[in-house]
């Protein structure tokens, strides 16, 4: 905007460090199109940043290599990060720990990162449950023509209540 200037962002050292290590993990185990959208964000962070906090922020020690996510699990990512932001029904067809091949129509509610998996949260329509899904062992993820709507009893908010729940002796 012409004649508007924006004051430093004020972040400390630590905090600028915090925010660099948190792209540098969502870019190594997230989709390849929310690694492209970070390095962006983290090109105007570093921009803004004061000069010794923005050297205290690229010095940081705290690394994400890529040990293998696989193409497969990243472009899964993407395309279910774009479902639930859309909240599009998808067609999903999914292979259990056991082996078992199973096929059906989720609302995908959200995604969760735990520990070197992506666990996908979604409603299914063929149980009429929640169910979580672990990225790497969908086989195939096809977005149908078809959108759901969250209700109270249907919703990513019920579903971590229910899991709090059950966590309570």
């Amino acid at each position: 905007m012409a004649g508007f200037d924006l004051p430093p962002l004020m972040l400390t050292h630590r905090e600028s460090e915090a925010l660099m290590v948190a792209i540098r993990l969502l870019k190594t185990w997230g989709g390849d199109s929310l690694s492209r959208e970070l390095e962006s964000a983290q090109e105007k962070v570093l921009a803004i940043l004061p000069e010794e906090s923005r050297r205290k922020a690229e010095q940081t020690r705290i690394y994400a290599p890529d040990l293998g996510t696989s193409p497969h699990s990243r472009s899964a990512f993407d395309l279910i990060h774009q479902a639930v932001s859309a909240q599009q029904v998808l067609a999903l067809h999914y292979r259990d720990e056991a082996g078992h091949l199973s096929s059906r129509d989720i609302q995908p509610l959200g995604l969760f990162f735990w520990g070197e998996h992506w666990l996908l949260v979604a409603w299914c329509e063929r149980r009429e449950d929640y169910r979580c899904f672990r990225l790497d062992r969908c086989l195939q993820i096809t977005p149908l023509n078809r959108r759901f709507r969250e209700t109270i009893d249907r919703s990513l908010r019920d579903f971590l209540r229910k899991v709090e729940h059950e966590k309570m002796p």
